[in-house]
């Protein structure tokens, strides 16, 4: 993991989604402008995508239900 793994806060997971994309997962603190928060970040080798809404308890999901938290940005 690049750019994201040196303010990751707890866990870094990897995992894999439907169509086969290696993704390294792991949360973030943001502050844009007035926003502020965490987002779950996942960084792949040519993309990297934010979900903002996401479980608590993101690091105990099964695989599957990881991924399908990428598909759905």
């Amino acid at each position: 993991m690049s750019s994201f793994a040196s303010s990751a806060i707890g866990p870094i997971r990897s995992v894999v989604d439907a169509a086969g994309t290696f993704w390294q997962v792991c949360e973030v603190e943001f502050a844009l402008d007035r926003r502020t928060g965490r987002s779950l970040v996942f960084e792949s080798d040519v993309s990297v995508r934010r979900v903002r809404n996401y479980p608590a308890a993101w690091h105990e999901l099964p695989d599957a239900e990881l991924a399908r938290l990428v598909e759905s940005t």
